[in-house]
């Protein structure tokens, strides 16, 4: 009942459900042309939008959508006051870009994928919530929860230029979304750069220019910025420490900010640096080099440098020394 209701000069359109493409009011020139609305109240309140499609209950129903060329799927998806700022969106999945106004060229799939974006342009978005909160530019998020708490409102780039791949990557954060301001990032693989907090309320997360890519490397990160962890659980536990290159299968696991801010550090190889918690301006390269030898604090191996397998291995407080071949150096009270 009432599909097309007060649309007196549509054209070649098709609507299916109650009040779908009924049009906002009573009155001449209400002009949706070439579009397609199916579901209760799909493209309900619009009298302009141009060869958009909407489907879904409530999909693309607001007053002042004025919106061309767009694919809109799912109940309650881009319910915003879309503008022409707004023409070809593509939002697919319950409540996808629902609040979306004037956000140009933005494509969100999936259940509350990007779904409290207004104005942000240029966002891919595909996954489970993914870009939830995100307001800014030029962000991608593929896979669960990718970007979930990145909410800043920016400034100076903050909350932009963000390349998220992989369920819960860089999800976490402060739960008062706005402080959250990382910007120039890249993560790809499970929970990495800072998705340890994805379920719990973290620090702000304001890290800038860093690379995650492995099965939570970087996962705890919170401020440090201009990292590089390649590899299985690589950075681990790094947070707000930075300049680091952490390559290999728990690389750098524990260079941290605990007691001495681990920067300035190269650790390449499994294991490498991997206990190495409080480590500054070391180069380590091969299997297990400058490992250090316990899982404590306070191991503070600096201005090093160790190639080769177990080169300085066991060592947790070495200064300034050079250990070059196979196990050369590896002693534990070294």
């Amino acid at each position: 009942a009432f599909a097309g209701r007060f649309l007196d000069d549509g054209s070649d359109n098709v609507a299916i459900g109650y009040d779908a493409m009924a049009s906002n009011s009573d009155s001449a020139a209400n002009a949706v042309n070439y579009s397609i609305a199916i579901g209760r109240n799909a493209m309900a309140s619009s009298d302009s939008n141009q060869g958009t499609i909407a489907i879904g209950y409530y999909a693309n129903d607001h007053a002042s959508a004025d919106v061309d060329n767009a694919v809109i799927i799912g109940r309650e998806a881009g319910r915003g006051a879309m503008t022409s700022g707004a023409d070809g969106t593509v939002a697919i999945g319950y409540g996808a870009s629902q609040a979306l106004t004037s956000g140009a060229r933005n494509t969100s799939i999936g259940y509350q994928s990007a779904l409290n974006n207004a104005t942000g342009a240029d966002g891919t978005f595909l996954g489970y919530q993914s870009g939830l909160n995100v307001l800014l530019n030029y962000n991608t998020g593929i896979g669960a929860y990718t970007l979930q708490k990145l909410g800043t409102t920016g400034g100076g780039g903050a909350g932009e230029n963000n390349t998220a791949i992989g369920a819960l990557a860089m999800s976490g954060g402060d739960d008062t979304v706005a402080n959250n301001t990382a910007k120039n990032n890249v993560a790809v693989g499970y929970a990495t750069l800072g998705g340890a907090t994805k379920s719990s309320d973290g620090s702000a997360f304001t890290t800038n220019s860093s690379v995650a890519i492995g099965y939570q490397a970087l996962t705890t990160i919170t401020t440090g910025t201009n990292n590089v962890a390649v590899g299985y659980h690589a950075g681990y536990s790094t947070d707000s420490n930075g300049s680091n290159v952490f390559i290999g299968h728990n690389a750098g696991y524990e260079a941290d900010s605990a007691t001495v801010s681990a920067i300035n550090n190269v650790y390449i190889g499994e294991a490498a640096g991997q206990y190495l918690d409080d480590g500054v301006n070391n180069v380590a390269i091969g299997l297990n080099a400058m490992q250090s030898n316990s899982d404590g604090a306070a191991n503070a191996v600096n201005s090093a440098i160790a190639i080769g397998r177990n080169a300085m291995a066991g060592s947790v407080s070495n200064q300034g020394t050079i250990a070059i071949g196979y196990y050369a150096g590896d002693h534990a009270s070294a």
